[in-house]
Protein backbone atom coordinates (compact mmCIF):
# COMPACT_ATOMS: atom_id res chain seq x y z
CA UNK A 1 0.00 0.00 0.00
CA UNK A 2 2.90 2.08 0.63
CA UNK A 3 3.93 2.13 -2.71
CA UNK A 4 0.66 2.88 -4.04
CA UNK A 5 0.49 6.75 -1.82
CA UNK A 6 4.17 7.42 -3.40
CA UNK A 7 2.52 6.79 -6.73
CA UNK A 8 -0.19 9.25 -6.28
CA UNK A 9 1.79 11.68 -4.56
CA UNK A 10 3.93 11.97 -7.43
CA UNK A 11 1.21 11.89 -10.36
CA UNK A 12 -0.13 14.40 -8.32
CA UNK A 13 2.99 16.89 -8.25
CA UNK A 14 3.06 15.83 -12.01
CA UNK A 15 -0.63 17.21 -12.65
CA UNK A 16 0.30 20.19 -10.64
CA UNK A 17 3.10 21.12 -12.49
CA UNK A 18 1.42 20.44 -15.80
CA UNK A 19 -1.43 23.02 -14.66
CA UNK A 20 1.17 25.12 -13.82
CA UNK A 21 2.85 25.72 -16.97
CA UNK A 22 -0.48 25.73 -19.14
CA UNK A 23 -1.34 28.47 -16.38
CA UNK A 24 1.75 30.31 -17.33
CA UNK A 25 1.61 29.60 -20.96
CA UNK A 26 -2.12 31.14 -21.40
CA UNK A 27 -0.93 34.01 -18.82
CA UNK A 28 1.65 34.78 -21.75
CA UNK A 29 -0.96 33.62 -24.75
CA UNK A 30 1.35 31.25 -26.11
CA UNK A 31 -0.11 28.21 -27.89
CA UNK A 32 -0.29 25.31 -25.84
CA UNK A 33 -0.73 21.63 -26.76
CA UNK A 34 -1.62 18.68 -24.54
CA UNK A 35 -0.92 14.83 -25.50
CA UNK A 36 -2.51 12.52 -23.22
CA UNK A 37 -2.97 8.72 -23.95
CA UNK A 38 -6.65 8.14 -23.88
CA UNK A 39 -6.56 6.17 -20.72
CA UNK A 40 -5.20 9.18 -18.85
CA UNK A 41 -6.89 9.81 -15.39
CA UNK A 42 -5.93 13.31 -15.70
CA UNK A 43 -9.03 14.27 -17.56
CA UNK A 44 -10.84 14.14 -13.93
CA UNK A 45 -7.95 15.13 -11.68
CA UNK A 46 -9.41 17.75 -9.46
CA UNK A 47 -6.50 20.41 -10.45
CA UNK A 48 -7.06 20.03 -14.13
CA UNK A 49 -10.68 20.25 -14.00
CA UNK A 50 -10.28 23.73 -12.11
CA UNK A 51 -7.89 24.80 -14.90
CA UNK A 52 -10.59 24.04 -17.47
CA UNK A 53 -13.65 25.91 -15.31
CA UNK A 54 -10.84 29.07 -15.44
CA UNK A 55 -12.68 32.25 -16.50
CA UNK A 56 -11.75 32.20 -20.55
CA UNK A 57 -10.18 29.10 -20.64
CA UNK A 58 -11.58 27.23 -24.29
CA UNK A 59 -10.11 23.66 -24.59
CA UNK A 60 -10.80 21.15 -27.86
CA UNK A 61 -9.73 17.79 -28.23
CA UNK A 62 -9.20 15.52 -30.71
CA UNK A 63 -8.07 11.77 -30.59
CA UNK A 64 -5.30 10.13 -32.83
CA UNK A 65 -2.69 7.71 -32.18
CA UNK A 66 0.97 7.40 -31.99
CA UNK A 67 1.85 6.46 -35.24
CA UNK A 68 1.17 10.37 -36.72
CA UNK A 69 4.53 10.88 -34.49
CA UNK A 70 6.35 8.34 -36.09
CA UNK A 71 5.71 5.34 -33.70
CA UNK A 72 5.29 1.77 -34.36
CA UNK A 73 2.12 1.74 -32.46
CA UNK A 74 -1.39 3.03 -32.80
CA UNK A 75 -1.90 3.63 -29.38
CA UNK A 76 -4.46 5.81 -29.01
CA UNK A 77 -4.16 9.21 -27.40
CA UNK A 78 -5.46 12.81 -26.97
CA UNK A 79 -4.32 15.91 -27.91
CA UNK A 80 -5.82 19.15 -25.97
CA UNK A 81 -5.72 22.41 -27.41
CA UNK A 82 -7.12 25.91 -27.58
CA UNK A 83 -9.02 25.77 -31.18
CA UNK A 84 -7.30 23.32 -32.78
CA UNK A 85 -9.44 24.24 -35.60
CA UNK A 86 -7.72 27.51 -35.51
CA UNK A 87 -4.15 26.29 -35.59
CA UNK A 88 -4.83 24.00 -38.68
CA UNK A 89 -4.04 21.23 -36.27
CA UNK A 90 -7.28 19.38 -36.97
CA UNK A 91 -6.47 18.73 -40.78
CA UNK A 92 -3.61 16.97 -39.05
CA UNK A 93 -4.86 14.73 -36.80
CA UNK A 94 -8.15 12.84 -37.44
CA UNK A 95 -11.14 12.83 -34.56
CA UNK A 96 -10.92 9.04 -35.20
CA UNK A 97 -7.85 6.32 -35.36
CA UNK A 98 -6.25 5.90 -38.56
CA UNK A 99 -4.64 3.21 -40.15
CA UNK A 100 -0.79 4.21 -39.76
CA UNK A 101 1.75 2.78 -42.86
Amino acid sequence: MGSNVGATALGNIMVGRVVVLLCIAMAKKIWRCLEQPKGSLLEGHLLFQSMLRLLGVRVSRVSTSLCWFGADTQKPLWIWSRSLAQNRISKCFTSKLVDCV
